[in-house]
């Protein structure tokens, strides 16, 4: 099965633009199961913020009843239970503290077996 058409999809925050912030990401029909923050990345939490379309208004993501914040660090890969995205189709990512400069945060995708 080929994944060329999710090479794309990153959460890239944009410094010039907005240092905590994502542009979002369209992940119809496909499981994030984790994140991999690059050696440069300065934050050390990020949470979700969900829409049902991309231009639409974006909700904070909450799990059993709290905002679910991901503890994150530099050069690490965070994994978390797919469950907890699933249905939901535009995504972006906030940082705290901000970022200093341009960071991609490169999303892990669950294959499934066809």
């Amino acid at each position: 099965m080929s994944t060329s058409h999710i090479r794309d999809r990153v959460f890239f925050f944009d410094f010039s633009e907005d240092a905590d912030l994502t542009a979002a990401i369209n992940k119809e029909h496909l499981d994030i199961c984790g994140l991999r923050f690059p050696a440069s990345f300065e934050g050390t939490a990020v949470t979700f913020l969900e829409s049902d379309a991309e231009g639409g208004t974006y909700n904070a993501v909450w799990w059993e009843g709290a905002l679910w914040t991901l503890v994150v660090a530099a050069d690490k890969t965070v994994l978390f239970d797919p469950a907890k995205l699933s249905g939901l189709t535009w995504l972006k990512l906030t940082c705290a503290p901000a970022v200093a400069a341009d960071r991609t945060v490169t999303p892990v995708f669950r294959n499934f077996l066809v």
